[in-house]
């Protein structure tokens, strides 16, 4: 008879054992699931305040914009630039371009008598 009770508590801790693990694999997931719920409403919290923050921004934007703007028209100042033309500015181009060149001739030359 004791060879018996043996083998049944053996038996008994084994089912014991494999009973809590899988418990334990049960609840883990609905765990993960809980986090990951408080997690998501942190995230939507934050991205309204972010949303109401840059409203805000863009408000306060566009009061400062629409004030220089009346400023700047009160003002009566007037902004010119003086521009180089298209014309110019080709022809500095192709000179730098011309000088590259020759440069690069005048190495490559050099490197052929070496």
């Amino acid at each position: 008879m004791p060879i018996f009770a043996d083998d049944f508590g053996v038996s008994f801790e084994t089912e014991l054992a494999v009973h809590q693990f899988m418990e334990s694999n049960i609840h883990r997931p609905q765990t993960m699931i809980d986090d990951t719920i408080i997690t998501r409403l942190q995230l939507q919290k934050e991205i309204e305040a972010l949303k109401e923050k840059l409203l805000f921004m863009k408000k306060n934007h566009e009061e400062e914009y629409k004030r220089l703007e009346s400023q700047f028209a009160s003002s009566g100042l007037a902004v010119e630039t003086d521009t180089p033309q298209i014309s110019r500015l080709s022809k500095t181009m192709a000179d730098i371009w011309a000088q590259y060149e020759e440069l690069a001739r005048k190495n490559h030359e050099e490197l052929k008598k070496y």
